[in-house]
């Protein structure tokens, strides 16, 4: 079996269409970084802040009471932008709060004038979050174009997983299964191993590479955010979509069960992809397939109202593990049910009834010899 491994490597590593997907996925995480630090540059805290006291510098009128607290408020903004950069985050977001609570806060508990929903949950969330990075002396990172170690990996989780990491994984599998198809031959009925040690080597190798794939990339993103701006922490925090608006869990915790239910999303690919390759013999037919159904229910089957219902027992709607963990997806789809919980019983299912169909596809009964008075 150990030859059978040998042989497996070998043949990943000397096909070149194989690092294809994978120089892609490099790239895509250097460029995800590249475009989040861009964003940054321009509409990150410091320049916003900025931005807001050239507004107020526009706004000076001939009323003294109005004038005198634009002037204050620039002072404070002033005061904010030089903490911010000696990198004294937690004076600046201290001062920060307090202007929020002087202008944005009295805004949405002004019952006399209701501000829109999405308002609300941005303004309330924006203070829970300085006011846990307050507390924890946290730096802070921009909100979905982080550029930072550990927020950086967790965007990539979020985001380059249920897409393109996906997509490259896709393109590995589907070489490994079909590589041993020539010309309708099963090239893996020539080695002199049992069939059952054959199997579990080929999807044992397949979980294996496709969940090194991933910690590589995850490594680099990490390591390319920690060298250009620092790792700040796992503690940092992550806003959950709840009625209150101002739940918070930190990333490490958010992390490792995303991690943990990726894992089990890897080998519900393996298999189905292992599936798709026996039953059409034929790499592009697998790919185009895979590709198909996976993606597009990936990516699809929360918005499609009639599946909101079951949603929770599709085993597809777990890719999306960091929206399943901030409940992003139960608010979406309306379905309370959609939980981390439900996604690991919903996969663990869906692999077990993988494996039957695995095992029916390579289940070949023995020839009976027919006596010869009988033929």
């Amino acid at each position: 079996m150990t030859k059978y491994w040998l042989f497996l490597y070998k043949t990943t590593i000397r096909n070149k269409f194989n690092f294809i997907p994978i120089a892609i996925l490099i790239l895509l995480t250097i460029a995800l970084l590249w475009l989040n630090a861009t964003l940054t540059a321009s509409n990150g805290f410091i320049p916003m802040i900025r931005m807001q006291n050239a507004d107020n510098k526009n706004s000076f009128s001939d009323n003294k009471e109005v004038n005198l607290m634009i002037q204050e408020q620039i002072a404070s903004n002033e005061r904010v932008i030089e903490l911010a950069e000696k990198n004294d985050w937690k004076a600046a977001l201290t001062l920060q709060l307090k202007v929020l609570e002087e202008t944005d806060i009295k805004l949405v508990e002004n019952e006399s004038q209701p501000v829109p929903i999405e308002l609300k949950k941005s303004i309330l969330g924006k203070k829970a979050i300085y006011q846990y990075l307050v507390k924890n002396n946290l730096k802070l990172d921009t909100l979905e174009r982080e550029t930072q170690g550990f927020p950086f990996v967790f965007r990539v989780i979020a985001s380059l997983f249920p897409s393109v990491v996906i997509l490259c994984i896709i393109a590995l599998l589907t070489n490994l299964f079909t590589e041993n198809f020539k010309q309708g031959i099963n090239l893996d009925d020539l080695f002199p191993l049992k069939k059952q040690y054959l199997l579990t080597s080929k999807l044992g190798f397949g979980i294996l590479a496709a969940s090194t794939v991933y910690a590589i990339i995850l490594l680099i993103s990490f390591v390319s955010a920690t060298i250009i701006n620092g790792s700040n922490s796992l503690n940092y925090p992550a806003l959950l979509n709840t009625p209150s608006f101002i739940d918070i869990r930190p990333i490490g915790s958010l992390i490792a069960e995303a991690l943990f239910l990726q894992f089990l999303c890897i080998i519900f690919l393996v298999l189905f992809v292992y599936i798709l390759a026996q039953l059409t013999k034929n790499k592009v037919a697998t790919l185009f397939i895979s590709v198909f159904i996976i993606c597009g229910l990936v990516l699809t089957v929360t918005k499609v109202q009639p599946l909101a219902f079951i949603a929770h027992r599709i085993p597809f709607v777990y890719f999306n593990t960091i929206d399943i963990l901030l409940q992003n997806s139960s608010y979406i789809t309306n379905n309370p049910k959609v939980t981390w919980i439900t996604g690991i019983t919903t996969l663990l299912i869906s692999i077990l009834a993988e494996l039957i169909i695995v095992i029916l596809l390579n289940y070949k009964p023995r020839n009976k010899k027919i006596p010869l008075f009988e033929r």
